[in-house]
């Protein structure tokens, strides 16, 4: 069966993987891929794919060595990463803004890319201050650990990995609390290397499932279904009201009280730079945070953010849910692509620039079946088979 991916958006270096640097507003389908493509994701300018033989690969921008490839020259077309030393096959892909984390099935996790916050986790490994090799994640105690990374997130210059026995660690940037840690009552303001972080459980049975970033928050979601969240509270993402003096950060964990999603449990969380989704398990999606974008996808009261879950009322059950930096994907139940949010670039491949208030369903798909989709920061990515 024959496979089309389509790219759109922002494409200054390259990330859109079409051997052009030209900014493409509506979904065009690339051509001469020699790979069937199952995972896509991006960062600030930057591309990475994972195939469905366990390849990865990557084009757009590499000044840091983000792409992982053996040159810091960027890359306008898909090009192959070198894991065969890994003996282990990739089944996860991260980006930050300028950094890259791949994570294996053997529970290994690498990092290359812009190491200035520490958000490679690699203390001891990188002289300079970027890397375009490969470098191992370690935990505590070095290989000797008897725990292994299940899933991982990248925030603009943090990280957040939690492990096959849920604990959660974190590394990077962290002066707006992004890390969840402090010493002396402030906010750690990095660490080269992951540090365990304390989640308050109200069961002691409970147990970190996921874990999602934005720019300079952090966010976990647990077996029981409730939400911790962490960090820059500036857009509401913490859901604390802005008004009357209250803090904009919030450096520890703090659960979202489940009043916000009716009760339910939540199955499902994912972040933009500074708003949230999350899916509760009957299907409704909620958001909040910024929304001068319109990145909310819902009515609100006030423009600029809202810092209360509500629901977005035009999406049930999705199947697969993304964010870019502003503007988000979702691919449905029924099938289409919706995007709504910030459309500089084309980015919620409208075929205009004007951003998009509502979910609305891409007409460019409608002879395809859809596979996955993904988001870097500025552009967008569908894989799909023609029906």
């Amino acid at each position: 069966m024959v496979q089309y991916v389509f790219s759109w958006g922002a494409n200054s270096y390259g990330q859109l993987g079409n051997e052009t640097l030209d900014d493409i507003i509506k979904p065009a389908s690339l051509d001469r891929l020699k790979c069937n493509i199952s995972t896509v994701t991006g960062g600030g300018g930057h591309t990475v794919l994972l195939s469905e033989d366990k390849h990865v690969y990557g084009c757009g921008w590499n000044s840091k060595g983000q792409l992982g490839v053996s040159t810091l020259e960027n890359v306008s077309s898909l090009t192959k990463v070198e894991t065969s030393k890994i003996d282990s096959e990739p089944v996860q892909l991260a980006c930050g803004w300028d950094f890259t984390l791949i994570l294996f099935k053997n529970g290994k996790l690498f990092s290359c890319g812009s190491n200035w916050f520490g958000q490679l986790g690699v203390p001891n490994d990188i002289s300079g201050k970027h890397s375009s090799e490969l470098h191992e994640i370690v935990l505590e105690n070095g290989t000797k650990s008897d725990q292994v990374f299940s899933e991982v997130a990248a925030g603009l210059r943090h990280a957040v990995g939690v492990t096959d026995i849920g604990n959660i660690y974190v590394w990077g940037s962290g002066k707006k609390g992004q890390l969840g840690i402090c010493e002396q009552d402030k906010p750690l303001s990095k660490s080269d290397k992951p540090m365990k972080l304390s989640v308050p459980y109200d069961k002691p049975d409970d147990t970190i499932l996921h874990v999602t970033c934005g720019a300079y928050h952090s966010a976990c979601l647990t077996r029981s279904g409730k939400i911790f969240i962490w960090g820059d509270n500036k857009h509401g993402q913490i859901t604390v009201s802005l008004s009357g003096g209250s803090s904009i950060m919030c450096p520890y964990p703090h659960c979202i009280d489940q009043q916000y999603f009716a009760h339910k449990p939540v199955s499902r969380i994912v972040s933009g730079w500074t708003h949230i989704l999350a899916e509760t398990v009957d299907g409704d999606i909620y958001s909040w945070g910024r929304n001068d974008y319109h990145q909310l996808g819902r009515e609100t009261t006030d423009t600029h953010y809202d810092h209360i879950p509500n629901k977005i009322s035009v999406l049930k059950r999705p199947k697969i849910i993304c964010c870019g930096s502003e503007h988000n994907l979702v691919l449905s139940d029924d099938g289409n692509v919706y995007s709504w949010g910030w459309n500089e670039h084309g980015i919620c491949g409208t075929g205009d620039e004007v951003n998009v208030s509502l979910p609305n369903p891409i007409q460019s798909f409608s002879k395809h079946n859809i596979t996955t989709i993904g988001c870097g920061m500025g552009h967008s990515f569908v894989v799909a088979h023609e029906m």
